[in-house]
């Protein structure tokens, strides 16, 4: 959870980082750094602008592109040069405003976004944040099938009613190319390469509580 605390009632506040993105940025790098070491994908989440829980599944959030980039931006961006595995996008809908020229884009679900989830994805040097793992929505963020697909969504949670069989036949039409299923797969299975979670399987009784001193 690296959202930060931009609204004082917020709920998960507790969870994140705090209000400052410096702060934030440093102390994501280390979170996800020290899971990853652990054969465990690091979830960096809600991709973007989650900073309250009220109404947070019909919300638009409207930010301008500059805040965006230097604030909302930035304590994910230290998990993603961490190289967190995993990003989850958010219920929220989000407005981004560009500056140059004026252009209030209309807000779409987060997890079908068509600027931010492209702003993730896209490498630095284009201006992005370069990240190389997989977006994986919220439980029941998912809203379309074709939309989410094409903007930069990789994984449905916790069903398949939007990438199940929707997803096969929009690829059997041509509405999703091919190339950007092949994408998904490579996104999912190459962090679990990477970070141990193939050679190392985990192990245990799921219905256990864990706990320690």
């Amino acid at each position: 959870m690296v959202n930060m605390a931009r609204v004082p009632t917020d709920g998960r506040s507790f969870e994140s980082c705090g209000e400052d993105p410096v702060v934030c940025y440093d102390m994501m790098y280390a979170e996800v750094e020290g899971i990853q070491s652990n054969n465990i994908l690091a979830c960096t989440k809600h991709w973007v602008a989650n900073n309250g829980e009220f109404q947070r599944h019909e919300v638009t959030e409207i930010v301008s592109e500059r805040a965006m980039h230097e604030l909302y931006y930035w304590a994910f961006r230290g998990g993603i040069n961490a190289g967190s595995g995993v990003v989850m996008c958010s219920y929220n809908r989000v407005s981004v405003q560009k500056e140059q020229p004026f252009e209030m884009v209309t807000g779409l679900y987060a997890c079908e976004n068509n600027i931010t989830l492209p702003h993730l994805k896209t490498p630095e040097a284009s201006g992005g944040l370069g990240f190389e793992g997989y977006v994986q929505s919220d439980w029941g963020a998912t809203h379309s099938t074709v939309q989410a697909a094409i903007n930069g969504l990789d994984q449905q949670m916790p069903d398949a009613s939007f990438f199940g069989s929707k997803l096969q036949q929009a690829v059997q039409s041509g509405d999703v190319p091919e190339s950007r299923l092949d994408d998904m797969i490579v996104r999912i299975l190459t962090p679990m390469y990477v970070y141990g979670l193939i050679d190392h399987p985990t192990t245990g009784n799921l219905s256990v509580d864990a706990t320690s001193p």
